[in-house]
């Protein structure tokens, strides 16, 4: 999961700029950095909300 936001930051800069978090699911659930991504999973990436 690491590497693929590090790739998302270099491929949309305006998308991801450092200061925001990537959140990520994969298959469903919330994914640490060191998941390993295979064949056929389900990847999310979920947008920074703010609340008020």
């Amino acid at each position: 999961v690491a590497d693929m936001t590090i790739e998302i930051r270099k491929i949309f800069p305006r998308l991801a700029p450092p200061e925001v978090n990537i959140v990520v699911a994969v298959n469903a659930d919330y994914a640490e950095p060191d998941v390993l991504l295979h064949q056929g999973d389900d990847v999310c990436l979920i947008p920074p909300v703010s609340g008020g």
